[in-house]
């Protein structure tokens, strides 16, 4: 029996429309989630983390908005896969920087690719892709 690939599509957005507060002076747990229904949740990525004991932000933490659009995958799983990408920026040792760390280098690597000339030039030469 051939092997198929099962994928899902998810749609995940930055937004600062909902603040969720807790009772005492830490923030939101990082890990809260709010499922709406079965294909959408709001995640706070950022947060208070006990083992820390610390929020490691100045500002009330804000959730990403994950909606799966295509596949069949429980909301639940894409949401623990989202936080264990959303833990550590190994590339910038950062922790808990919000957004999983394959949107956070494909928008770095979108910036470099739209900072080139818009008119139609020569190449630049290989030492300013270094």
């Amino acid at each position: 029996m051939p092997q198929t690939t099962k994928l899902t599509g998810v749609q995940i957005r930055r937004q600062n429309e909902i603040k969720l507060f807790r009772y005492g002076s830490n923030p939101v747990l990082r890990g809260t989630a709010i499922i709406v229904h079965e294909r959408m949740a709001y995640l706070w990525t950022t947060g208070f983390t006990p083992r820390l004991e610390t929020y490691p932000g100045r500002e009330v933490p804000n959730p990403i908005t994950v909606n799966v659009v295509r596949g069949d995958t429980d909301i639940e799983l894409v949401l623990t896969d989202l936080m264990a990408l959303t833990k550590l920026n190994f590339n910038s040792a950062g922790f808990s920087d919000g957004l999983p760390v394959t949107l956070r280098i494909a928008d770095l690597v979108g910036e470099i690719l739209t900072a080139g000339p818009v008119e139609a030039t020569a190449p630049l030469p290989f030492k300013f892709y270094i």
